[in-house]
């Protein structure tokens, strides 16, 4: 909402890429999705502020997502999915990996805070890919790390006994879980996916668990058209518990946003989303979304306990001018504040030369 000066640039090489942006605030000078990666024998490692998404959806994530500023942190992961010659593995199909470690900002009840992620996927067949994921908060300011609790974090064991003399540095506010997407018809142009994230462990298994679940269905492939449908609950069957920690207690949030999906812990919402390509070659979308936030008026909600329904309507155009030339406009609705300071029109008009 601050009047802002942003540039960016970036380059990659045959073992390196680079990404630089500046964002100079009023009061501050951000360098968010800034870093620097290096490509060696299908490995990549990168170290910069990034943000990540975990999810088949391209509306929302339940574990990663853009919602909050990225972390600053270093990543390990493979360049191209990895075949295993294993006859006994062959039928998990490639499989990817990512690895990554982020500190948290300062400014936060255990300031420093770590992120631990990692996520596997697999794709048994060409029509199907599966992925399990887990994060983790650890360590920070005043709080013990040794190998013995980073161990601990790595197999999942984070609820110390009472009587254990580590019970005040357990590692803690663990999730995990997996999401799929599922290619049907001949051309594999209906798709059916779903993810599934749980807040605690049972029987190894994520227990309190919240979910999404979303269908999409494309066509015409010369005037290229998508429709989406798409719902998300974030409820856990338990109040106040989704994204919430009683050690970490600010959450899974950062700079106070949600890590995990933008509209934070009990809340729903239902996405319908149309892209179409227009007879002069320009690209429209239209998405439409239902919501209720913070449904079981969560005290630790991240905008001050608010609990209320909101609607909201957006039409985005895209138009190529000349050659190089593209015009960008969106018009966005919404009914969220009913307040007199609030501005229930939105509109955000881009004008981009590309060489």
């Amino acid at each position: 909402s601050d009047s802002n000066i942003y540039m960016s640039t970036s380059k990659s090489g045959r073992n390196y890429a680079y990404n630089f942006s500046l964002q100079v605030l009023p009061d501050e000078q951000r360098f968010d999705e800034s870093y620097l990666s290096f490509y060696f024998n299908n490995h990549v490692f990168t170290v910069g502020r990034i943000s990540k998404w975990w999810s088949p959806s391209f509306n929302s994530s339940l574990i990663l997502s853009n919602s909050a500023r990225p972390s600053p942190g270093i990543s390990f992961s493979n360049y191209k999915p990895i075949a295993l010659s294993s006859k006994y593995l062959s039928f998990l199909g490639p499989i990817s990996y990512e690895f990554f470690l982020n500190k948290l900002e300062k400014d936060r009840h255990i300031p420093d805070t770590l992120l631990f992620g990692n996520r596997i996927s697999i794709q048994p067949t060409q029509r199907l890919n599966i992925a399990l994921f887990r994060t983790a908060q650890l360590g920070g300011d005043g709080r013990n790390l040794d190998s013995k609790i980073f161990i601990d974090m790595l197999i999942g064991r984070d609820n110390y006994l009472p009587t254990d003399k580590n019970k005040e540095n357990e590692p803690g506010n663990q999730l995990g879980g997996l999401d799929f997407n599922y290619l049907f018809l001949k051309n594999k142009n209906l798709s059916f996916y779903g993810q599934i994230v749980g807040e605690d462990e049972s029987g190894y298994l994520p227990s309190k668990t919240f979910y999404s679940i979303g269908i999409s269905f494309s066509w015409n492939r010369a005037n290229y058209k998508k429709i989406n449908f798409e719902h998300i609950d974030t409820g856990s069957r338990q109040t106040n518990t989704t994204y919430n920690h009683s050690i970490y207690k600010d959450g899974y949030r950062s700079y106070v946003r949600p890590i995990g999906f933008a509209f934070d812990a009990d809340s729903k919402a239902s996405i319908i989303n149309y892209k179409t390509k227009l007879k002069n070659n320009t690209q429209m979308n239209f998405k439409a979304i239902k919501a209720s936030l913070n449904y079981n008026n969560s005290k630790s909600f991240f905008m001050n306990e608010l609990s209320d329904d909101v609607n909201i309507f957006e039409i985005n155009l895209i138009q190529r001018l000349f050659n190089n030339t593209y015009f960008n406009f969106t018009l966005q609705y919404s009914d969220f504040i009913k307040v007199n300071t609030y501005d229930n029109l939105s509109t955000f008009a881009l004008i981009e030369y590309r060489w």
